[in-house]
């Protein structure tokens, strides 16, 4: 017999507060997306995901040579450009992937080798605390440097099947999102 395999995941742009303690309530985030015009009408198989609003271009910038968005779903599959909406959380949540790189410690700067050990010994639900293996330094995994490839928080915005570096909010997209009152957002990459 053949084996048959699931296709990887092509990757989510994820959106989240600056402020790691900082959440936004699901139905105000949605509210206010939505009066942008990121999103558009939920996905009926799941209430916290939306289709792809009218001014969603507007919002997102997406670069390459042959960028192809399917923001239709359609029954074969559930591989589409989607908005997806998590949280609050009660801890802040690092979230993480395959794409992700060793976060450089808030002290010498050098890459962390053993993070994904780290975090595997880790309480479930609870962003770890890194120990640095060349300065010993611990500290919460929000603290670590993690560039695009990694994040930490409590509410997160999910733009489905979206290649890491593909596409990047708009000042105007975070400005919107600014005016929640959570201060400023930031972006990061991750595929499972």
């Amino acid at each position: 017999m053949i084996p048959v395999y699931q296709p990887l995941h092509t990757g989510r742009l994820i959106l989240t507060p600056r402020d790691v303690t900082a959440q936004v309530d699901c139905e105000r985030l949605a509210a206010r997306l939505g009066s942008i015009g990121l999103i558009g009408s939920p996905l009926s198989e799941r209430s916290n995901a939306f289709e792809t609003g009218e001014r969603f271009l507007d919002l997102v910038a997406f670069t390459g040579c042959a960028v192809q968005l399917d923001t239709r779903a359609s029954a074969a599959s559930d591989q589409f450009t989607h908005v997806s909406l998590h949280g609050p959380h009660p801890e802040p949540r690092l979230l993480y992937g395959r794409n992700s790189r060793p976060p450089r410690c808030p002290e010498c700067a050098k890459g962390l080798k053993t993070w994904r050990n780290q975090v595997a010994q880790a309480q479930p639900g609870k962003a770890p605390r890194l120990c640095c293996e060349h300065c010993q330094t611990a500290a919460p995994a929000w603290q670590w440097s993690w560039g695009q490839h990694a994040g930490v928080g409590r509410s997160f915005v999910h733009i489905e099947e979206v290649f890491p570096g593909e596409a990047s909010p708009l000042s105007t997209l975070l400005e919107a999102l600014g005016q929640l009152g959570v201060g400023e957002w930031r972006y990061f990459y991750v595929q499972d």
